[in-house]
């Protein structure tokens, strides 16, 4: 057997558990394995008990996965009681990301940390409300300080007088300076408040006056050079004189503000000017110049400190106020435990015994917060040093990529160079072919010691700390079994070019290469590894086509993601967006938002008329140009539209209902009966080229309206505006990983993190960079922080923004790397040729041909040299449904004709229920009723409910977590908070509570909710057997070892075994209608009746 190249290391992981290990993992390399056997030596040999344990993963799923491997591992030695032990303490196990450990710490001391004992951590929605409350507070306080009435003096202890603050706002305002910068910096330094202590603390600079007597010692300096030429007529001395007169002319009208730049000229002759080199004298010309701008950011550097250290200050107190209510934020709870273990010696000793061992996964994405925590309780209180082997981390600085999430590197790598650690690294890649990896080993290494470079040389004391490559290595034997013989992993650079000529964009070129890549790689069936596993356990690779689903095309901006998915629409492409933002932005949802932009603000024309031009809505600009002809307007309340006819008038109208029911209807509910308005299931069946998935962007939206209105109970302004803010990092909100195949995958390169594919496309490397960047970032000197916003600058703001850019192009580069090193078979980048100059991609095109010229890597393919194939995009399932034809009146006639004649939808539920005839009908067949007596459930001694229960139970399940219950202490308080944060109908929500409490501890949901599981999942489509289009929604599909298994939660008194069979044919018509959707066979249904004393399960095997 041959072992692999850092076997020793893996071992050392595995069993050192007495050293303080740094492990650096490189992509695909198994570090979940190696913290799984880490974490059984110290579970197993050391017989730490697993409560003393604190696993640290960046997400809830990864969380999820580490806990169900360790049990899973643990269950192997079942009968060893410490294992058993293990085992019964491990669902109450610190196995959690970072936030729910922190909350976990507060919740152990609440009065120390200053919060009350029962705290919320509000979430995306109801976080966007404190947003709000933030700018009101921060502007009130500003018009009290201008009013001379804000106590600046009370909060900052003396440091800043009331005069101090009021001069620096009317500095502020006299620069013209933008309030929602302003705004913006109040947010940021909320969401960072734990890191404003330097700012607050920093000195502020001496007052500064740039007045007339200093104006004219510049002037005078220029003048005295000026007259040492002899010759008045000398081009430079042209150029001189007329800017003295520009200075003189200021002074004179008293004008001490910013002069442009100092103007060289290209004359002068050394003879006139004494002999002296007249390049010398333009360079000493320019220093003095530049004094008058140096002069004049002195005297605002005071105003601006002021400014900065109030904001922060206002911004801080008013946080402490968020704190004693309880309602935390995500930032919060980081933060909060910071402080605890700051401030609290006797704190810091209990945690540090009550958790031995920490072990820190994703390591490289810390900040110093974080730092601090994990290194306050690893500290031994008596020594002040690390205890050996209490901390074990994770990471790896190539794929740092979280700088937006404030992750910090320079961080990272200062604790990686303390005294205290030991530096281990992992190298071998399980993931990735040996040709891939030889390409992603070629290209980075030569990027990332670029990835900085510069045309001038840098202040050193900005320049972010490199990271230096390290190479991956194959799996031994991955290219010599047996039965990967004659397989051909691909990695190409492919070429394309924007043509003026032929009007084709940048964009629409790259889209057109990235359809003929899809489209070659289907043709031709290029191949992929799957894993398949014997009757022993063991497993082998064998080979298997690709299919759509298989192809990730990964790119840098949502903006590049939308039009792409524009492009595969017109085209008639399946495509799946990942990530909430993606959602968000695929053509049909933006649409239904600008319609809702319109129907929250219709006195504005410019959101009516965009909706109108939306396909939901169907008014072209020729019949808005005749309707603006004849004299109207688009102002909905118009006294004449009531009385005309037309397609504008119908869509105005419809406009103005909508408006109108905002007023009466929750944002959730207006969404759902929005989307009944406008058709849009409808639309979904006749126009998407994958309408399944359309299907679920569709519920995913009119789920997330629902969860806003239950966190803020906001307007439908404001729910457009949450919208809006989507793109922002702050406001992200999760959505689950498809599994729906058939559609090409489209992620961010963020978004892309974690995962792996077996074929992607790396695209959207033409996009420059932003020149004028808004940037607030802690300056590395002395973390102070700087900015530079529109309109906003601090003192220091250009020091911050070389760093910002330098520090942008080095993540960059590891942003790329991680996009490379997702894929598992095949690789194809798109390079732009005709400019390779591009901020974005410069050093990285660079390698690449610097990496080809020496023969490392192939030639690139330019795009006319990859062969056209058309291709048939065939999905599993075709849903249609019966729109109504008055209904759609922008689709084509020949459209809706044939639309129309398709049979009409029907839920899955009426199917189950139906009876035979209507059944047969419809042309559908199901089993007969099974007379099995241990299908009954018997009753039980509650009263009947009606439907409200069952929706309420549905949501409570959808909505419950591991974690809630973890940190609940129990499923029965659980439970009852669930209900209470569901809006239960107060009338039953004694018996959902226990309803949910029974199923929260029932082994089957708990099993599911630990494996890759999805909740509430629509279906959607058309059995293989023809009949009408069938929907409904799957309450639990989750992963059963190599298989699917559907589960359903019902909440009946007692069923007979007809109507048990009903529920099975049920579940049956999912799980046809998933069949060839998902990656494994569905191979069971369950049925789960909770009971006071527990879950009746009911179990039918597929065939």
């Amino acid at each position: 057997m041959t072992l692999l190249p850092d076997f020793e290391n893996r071992e050392r992981i595995r069993t050192d558990v007495d050293a303080t290990l740094f492990v650096e993992a490189g992509a695909g390399a198994g570090k979940t394995y190696s913290l799984v056997q880490r974490l059984l030596t110290l579970i197993l040999e050391r017989e730490v008990p697993v409560t003393q344990i604190a696993a640290i993963t960046f997400t809830k799923k990864a969380a999820a996965e580490l806990s169900e491997r360790l049990a899973r591992e643990l269950a192997k030695h079942a009968g060893n009681p410490v294992a058993d032990r293990a085992l019964l303490e491990l669902p109450s196990a610190a196995i959690e990301t970072l936030h729910s450990f922190c909350q976990r710490l507060l919740c152990l001391y609440p009065l120390e940390a200053g919060i009350p004992p029962e705290i919320t951590v509000q979430d995306n929605f109801a976080a966007e409300r404190q947003s709000d409350m933030l700018r009101r507070r921060v502007s009130e306080a500003f018009s009290s300080a201008l009013e001379g009435v804000f106590p600046i003096a009370e909060l900052s202890g003396g440091k800043i007088l009331d005069a101090d603050f009021r001069e620096a706002l009317e500095h502020f305002a006299g620069e013209n300076g933008s309030m929602s910068s302003l705004l913006q910096l109040a947010q940021y330094m909320d969401d960072n408040w734990g890191e404003l202590e330097p700012t607050i603390a920093a000195t502020l600079p001496e007052a500064f006056v740039f007045d007339e007597d200093a104006a004219m010692r510049i002037v005078g300096e220029l003048k005295r050079t000026l007259d040492e030429c002899s010759d008045p007529e000398d081009a430079f001395a042209l150029t001189l004189g007329e800017q003295v007169t520009e200075l003189q002319l200021r002074i004179a009208a008293g004008d001490f503000t910013k002069v442009g730049k100092f103007r060289k000229g290209n004359g002068g002759r050394k003879a006139n000017w004494g002999g002296t080199v007249v390049k010398e004298i333009k360079s000493a010309c320019e220093r003095v110049w530049d004094s008058w701008n140096e002069n004049v950011e002195r005297q605002a550097a005071r105003p601006k400190a002021v400014l900065r250290a109030s904001l922060a200050l206002i911004v801080l107190d008013n946080t402490r106020r968020r704190h004693r209510t309880g309602e935390l934020q995500f930032g919060d709870l980081v933060y909060l435990a910071d402080q605890l273990l700051k401030h609290h010696p006797h704190v810091r000793e209990d945690v540090h015994t009550r958790f031995t061992h920490l072990l820190v996964d994703e390591f490289q994405d810390t900040d110093p917060a974080q730092l601090r925590i994990v290194r306050a309780i690893a500290t031994d209180p008596a020594t002040g040093k690390l205890t050996p082997g209490a901390l074990f981390t994770v990471g790896d600085p190539k794929q740092s990529i979280y700088r937006f999430r404030h992750a910090d590197l320079d961080t990272y790598l200062a604790a990686r160079d303390a005294q205290d650690c030991e530096v281990v690294e992992l190298t071998t890649n399980f993931r990735s072919t040996s040709k891939v990896l030889d390409w992603s080993n070629q290209v980075f290494s030569r990027y990332f010691p670029n990835a900085m470079a510069t045309s001038k040389e840098p202040d050193p004391n900005l320049v972010p700390r490199e990271v230096a490559f390290t190479a991956l290595d194959a799996r031994p034997g991955l290219d010599n079994a047996p039965e990967l013989a004659g397989f051909n992993s691909r990695t190409s650079v492919a070429h394309y070019e924007a043509i003026k000529e032929d009007n084709l964009s940048k964009e629409e070129a790259e889209c057109r290469l990235i359809l003929s890549i899809i489209k070659q790689a289907l043709a031709e069936d290029w191949q992929r590894r799957k894993k398949v596993v014997r009757d022993d356990g063991t497993s082998y690779e064998t080979l298997v086509g690709l299919e759509p689903h298989d192809i990730a095309i990964l790119v840098r901006t949502h903006r590049q993601a939308a039009s792409l998915m524009a492009f595969l629409d017109a085209h008639d492409v399946p495509y799946v967006p990942e990530g909430a933002a993606l959602t968000y932005l695929a053509p049909e949802i933006e649409e239904l938002h600008v319609v809702l932009h319109a129907a929250a603000d219709p006195a504005e024309s410019l959101s009516v008329g965009a909706a109108l031009r939306t396909s939901l809505l169907g008014i072209s600009d020729l019949e808005l140009a005749q309707w603006a002809a004849a004299g109207n307007s688009l102002n909905i309340y118009g006294p004449r539209l009531h009385d005309l006819t037309g397609r504008i008038p119908d869509a105005l109208n419809l406009i103005l209902k909508l408006h109108d029911a905002s007023r009466e209807m929750s944002v959730g509910a207006l969404v759902s009966w929005a989307c009944d308005q406008l058709n849009m299931v409808e639309l979904a069946a006749a126009r998407s080229a994958f309408p399944l998935e359309a299907l679920r962007r569709l519920e995913f939206v009119k789920h997330n309206a629902r969860a806003f209105t239950e966190a803020t109970h906001g307007t439908l302004r404001e729910y457009t505006a949450w919208t809006d803010s989507l793109a922002n990092e702050r406001h992200q909100i999760t959505d689950p990983e498809s599994t729906t195949a058939g559609g090409v995958r489209i992620l961010t390169l963020h978004a892309s993190k974690g995962r792996e594919f077996p074929m992607v496309i790396l695209a959207g490397m033409y996009g420059g960079r932003n020149n004028n960047p808004q940037v607030s970032r802690p300056h590395p000197a002395d973390h102070v922080l700087e900015y530079s916003e529109f309109r906003l600058a601090s003192p220091r703001s250009r020091e911050i923004l070389e760093h910002e850019k330098l520090a942008d192009a080095a993540e960059r580069a590891r942003l790329f790397y991680v996009a490379a090193t997702r894929t598992r078979d095949h690789l194809v980048v798109c390079k732009r040729t005709d400019n390779p100059n591009s901020v974005a991609s410069r050093a990285f095109n660079t390698a690449i041909e610097n990496t080809i010229a020496e023969g490392a890597i192939p030639e690139a393919i330019a795009a006319e040299d990859i062969p056209v194939y058309d291709y048939d995009f065939k999905t599993s399932a075709t849903p249609l449904t019966e729109p109504n034809a008055e209904g759609l009146p922008h689709l084509h006639a020949s459209e809706i004709a044939w639309q129309s004649a398709r049979p009409r939808r029907v839920a899955s539920t009426a199917v189950a229920h139906a009876r035979d005839a209507d059944v047969a009908r419809l042309g559908l067949t199901r089993e007969t009723a099974s007379l099995d007596p241990a299908l009954v459930v018997a009753g039980e001694a509650r009263a009947e409910h009606g439907a409200a229960v069952g929706t309420a139970l549905h949501a409570m399940m959808e909505r419950a977590t591991l974690d809630g219950l973890t940190t609940a202490g129990g499923a029965a308080d659980y439970a009852a908070a669930l209900s209470r944060d569901c809006c239960a109908p107060a009338q039953f929500r004694e018996t959902l509570a226990s309803m949910a409490e029974q199923l929260l501890e029932c082994e089957t949901v708990t099993h599911a909710f630990s494996s890759q599981h999805y909740r509430e999942l629509p279906v959607f489509g058309r059995l293989s057997s023809g009949g009408p289009i069938i929907d409904g929604v799957v309450d639990l599909l989750y992963r059963d070892g190599d298989n699917w298994v559907i589960a359903d939660y019902k909440t009946d008194v007692s069923a007979d075994t007809q109507t048990v069979s009903e529920y099975f044919d049920q579940l049956q018509l999912y799980a046809e209608l998933l069949d060839g959707e998902l990656d494994a066979p569905i191979t069971r249904l369950e049925l789960l009746f909770p009971r006071k004393q527990g879950v009746l399960m009911r179990t039918r095997t597929m065939e």
